[in-house]
């Protein structure tokens, strides 16, 4: 993420740290910037660059504007675990402002065949904002466990093209895995999918795994995505 910002010094006071409750922090850093995709850009690549260090949201240089029309998605992969908290996004002047913005997470098939027919995580109508001081509050309840999030941006305020530059998200941040760690994602849990023998297993193993399958049996179903971490324990 810092390299389109080289000389972004991380973290740092604006970006990373909520001066009122000390917990919410810029995600900014966290955001697998080569992998964020977008769709409708003007120009390739372009939209990955609105996705800066709080402290260069006014830089003008780097910003994304549509191509054929109003629209733009934006798909956001993280390098772990986020609970999203809030959003702040700066548009452009004369109507280019993004006004409705639709919200998936931990999907990576949206588009523009199935953006408008399916049923997004969250939606926001959202007022022109040049200086970034509006902050959209997500509906933490159903952004916890998020991997990535897709932003549909499917009006402006009356212009033929939507201008951004600058997207900022906020939240709590948590690794995927730890050394000696093995961590999994699954969108349709199965129970057949996984190994319930004990053979060549430790005891330690077998409570794991006993437990990631009763919680599957109970709720095979589990919101959009499913983490749970098996313990490796390795005895000499």
């Amino acid at each position: 993420p810092q390299a389109l910002y080289p000389n972004h010094k991380m973290p740092c006071e604006c970006c990373c740290r909520d001066t009122q409750t000390g917990s919410e922090i810029s995600l900014h850093r966290f955001i697998l910037t080569d992998q964020v995709n977008c769709l409708n850009e003007s120009v390739a690549g372009a939209g990955k660059t609105v996705f800066k260090p709080c402290d260069y949201k006014f830089d003008r240089a780097a910003f994304v504007e549509s191509d054929t029309d109003e629209e733009l998605i934006f798909y956001v992969p993280f390098e772990g675990l986020a609970t999203l908290e809030s959003m702040v996004i700066i548009g452009g002047h004369d109507g280019k402002s993004p006004a409705t913005i639709k919200t998936f997470i931990n999907r990576e098939d949206v588009d523009f065949s199935n953006a408008s027919s399916l049923k997004p995580t969250q939606i926001f109508e959202v007022a022109e904002d040049f200086n970034g001081e509006l902050k959209h509050p997500f509906k933490k309840s159903l952004f916890t466990n998020v991997t990535s999030i897709t932003l549909y941006i499917s009006a402006n305020h009356g212009a033929e093209t939507t201008l951004v530059y600058y997207i900022g998200l906020r939240g709590r941040f948590f690794q995927m895995a730890r050394k000696g760690v093995t961590t999994v994602y699954e969108s349709q849990p199965n129970l057949k999918d996984h190994d319930t023998s004990s053979e060549n297993q430790n005891p330690s193993n077998n409570v794991s795994k006993l437990a990631m399958e009763l919680s599957l049996a109970v709720n095979p179903m589990a919101a959009h995505a499913l983490l749970y971490t098996i313990a490796i324990y390795d005895f000499a």
